[in-house]
């Protein structure tokens, strides 16, 4: 039997590592259409990205004006998909709006997280594992520094908390930055990612770990270790 699931999609942050990207986990933002739910919005000068993990095994077909997808198993067995592109279309549009940005600086990507063979009539924005190669390859810088920087701010304002009212990161389940820390994992060897820690005794502190954590344990408070 085939099986479709949906994923929190905590792991795929640990693959986009470049310098300056902003990472934000498992998010509700309300719209103008209504909450939306990503597993990641990936915050780069190459635009805003919203994606949606899917998992599975199987041949994965489609196309982008289609409201299902099919996964086809190895035993023949075919198992239907909703397209989220589709389904969150409006609402990224909404989103788009209400951040100041232009559509085409939102763009919804999916990732498929098992072992999943992709048909060639699918869009460019349905990825296998990793939502880095896409981004790296978008040509030309939209955002600048600063301008990331406000758009994390407007984000922040539109996170819907477990009640349904507006939580502006007080909840560190809802929503966990993670940027690039230059330098390898003493321990593994591994990049380095940095956390702003939302609860404990150490709330608000920056914490730099393994991007292979949990499998790897490394974390230091305050220091960038050098390349």
């Amino acid at each position: 039997m085939t099986q479709v699931s949906d994923t929190t999609g905590m792991g795929m942050s640990m693959h986009v590592r470049d310098a300056g990207m902003r990472v934000l986990h498992n998010l509700s933002l309300q719209t103008g259409q209504g909450p939306l739910v990503v597993d990641e919005m990936i915050v780069a000068q190459q635009g805003l990205f919203a994606v949606f993990a899917k998992g599975g095994d199987g041949m994965l077909s489609g196309v982008a004006s289609s409201a299902e997808w099919h996964l086809t198993g190895a035993d023949g067995q075919r198992a239907v998909i909703a397209n989220p592109l589709m389904e969150n279309a409006g609402k990224l549009q909404a989103l788009a709006a209400g951040l100041g940005l232009s559509p085409e600086h939102l763009r919804g990507l999916v990732v498929m997280t098992g072992d999943v063979k992709l048909a060639g009539s699918l869009p460019d924005t349905v990825l296998l594992k990793s939502a880095l190669p896409y981004v790296r390859a978008q040509v030309g810088h939209v955002l600048t520094g600063p301008e990331m920087a406000q758009v994390m701010d407007a984000l922040q304002k539109r996170i819907r908390g477990p009640s349904g009212e507006i939580d502006a990161m007080q909840n560190a389940t809802t929503m966990v930055i993670r940027n690039h820390a230059p330098g390898r994992c003493p321990k593994c060897g591994a990049g380095m990612v940095s956390e702003i820690l939302r609860e404990g005794e150490h709330a608000g502190r920056e914490i730099f770990r393994c991007s292979r954590y949990p499998a790897c344990p490394y974390a230091s408070f305050g220091i960038s270790l050098t390349e």
